[in-house]
């Protein structure tokens, strides 16, 4: 699962090129601000990603890795990902279990 991961994040960064938002990465990978800042790490120390005047590029070895793994042409639509709210009025309580419909019990 975490290869998949980075290479969400590298096609990401691949297409965005200088226009990538650090905030819209996270929320097509559901991350918070710790998992994310990990995920850049690990893909700097794999030399897949490298700051380049302030900015992070994918690499060479990132292009390369991509290509290897058949995802030189993945594409990354934002459209496609429906981020979505919970409605607070409608949330179960955490203390009740939850019951699916037709559900028989065991007697």
């Amino acid at each position: 699962m975490n290869d998949y991961i980075e290479l969400l994040a590298l096609s990401y960064f691949r297409k965005k090129q200088n226009n990538y938002e650090i905030h819209e990465l996270m929320q097509i990978l559901g991350f918070g601000q710790q998992q994310i800042d990990e995920l850049i790490q690990k893909l700097i120390t794999k030399n897949f990603i490298e700051y380049n005047m302030n900015l992070l590029q994918v690499t060479e070895k990132g292009l390369n890795y991509l290509l290897t793994l058949n995802c030189n042409n993945c594409d990354l639509n934002e459209d496609s990902y429906e981020l979505f709210k919970l409605d607070k009025e409608n949330v179960l309580s955490i203390s009740n279990p939850y019951v699916p419909e037709k559900f028989l019990k065991k007697i």
